[in-house]
């Protein structure tokens, strides 16, 4: 699988979006957390969404910085997605203190995350 962030992986549509929010479920490993909802299609594919709260993080400067660091994240770790019979839509959300982890722990707490989501799906 190519290390690349495609486009066609980003979750950018407003209803898919308001229908991950509303019907998704939630699971968290402080400063990490993921919203994610399953469609039951013929085709597996998944679209990821990067939020970093304004509410936490007031500054634009630091919410992109985040923003960029959880696309790596994704990026790098791209082999987690296991292919299913649906499609999987997932918002990685940064919680309180993202920014003072350093990256060998939010590795593992994202591939922890996943785990737990395909376990239980």
């Amino acid at each position: 699988m190519p290390q690349t962030l495609l486009k066609a992986n980003i979750l950018s549509s407003k209803t898919e979006i308001d229908t991950l929010f509303a019907k998704g479920r939630r699971k968290q490993v402080p400063p990490l957390a993921v919203v994610y909802y399953e469609i039951p299609t013929s085709y597996p594919s998944h679209k990821v969404l990067f939020v970093a709260p304004k509410k936490i993080f007031p500054k634009a400067v630091d919410r992109n910085k985040i923003k960029r660091r959880l696309k790596e994240l994704y990026r790098v770790n791209q082999e987690l997605f296991q292919q299913q019979n649906n499609t999987i839509h997932i918002a990685l959300v940064a919680l309180k203190g993202f920014s003072t982890v350093p990256g060998e722990d939010l590795t593992k707490k994202y591939k922890r995350l996943l785990t737990d989501i395909y376990q239980k799906t």
